[in-house]
């Protein structure tokens, strides 16, 4: 993965996947504090099945079975499988928790007047999730600087 150039606001985003190395600094322009913090989502034990972009992606999904979780990420939400649910009793997509909700800690923060940077070696495995705080930037976005990769096997 190439080095890119994402912006925060005050909602929880996933920036890197489980199993990848990063560096996410922020560059000297950035002025605002950002929270990182690592996420694996055991509370869904082997129900979580992964992520999808959009509920159009979601519905597309394949023979769920009763109790899966998929985070719908342009929601920030997470849906699990009804199999006694909908109308016809066909089985039916149900809202749960949001991303923000499971998260739910406040992360190691990154000083915008230091330009702070966080690495895998210093948060640990899981999913990466950051964002801005107190973000008084035009639109209340942040950027920030990531570049991840995946690790040189031994």
């Amino acid at each position: 993965m190439a080095t890119t150039n994402p912006t925060l606001n005050g909602n929880w985003s996933k920036l890197v996947d489980a199993g990848y190395e990063f560096l996410l600094t922020l560059p000297f322009t950035t002025r605002q504090d950002v929270e990182v913090s690592v996420a694996d989502f055991t509370a869904y034990g082997d129900a979580y099945q992964g992520e999808v972009a959009d509920l159009t992606a979601l519905e597309a999904v394949v023979g769920p079975t009763d109790g899966d979780v998929y985070l719908v990420q342009s929601l920030r939400t997470f849906y699990s499988w009804d199999a006694d649910g909908g109308e016809e009793q066909t089985g039916a997509w149900v809202a749960g928790n949001t991303l923000d909700t499971v998260v739910g800690v406040q992360g190691h923060r990154l000083r915008g007047d230091r330009s702070d940077s966080m690495n895998r070696a210093l948060i640990g495995p899981g999913m990466v999730f950051a964002r801005g705080v107190g973000a008084s930037t035009p639109g209340g976005c942040v950027p920030v600087t990531l570049s991840a990769w995946t690790p040189a096997s031994s």
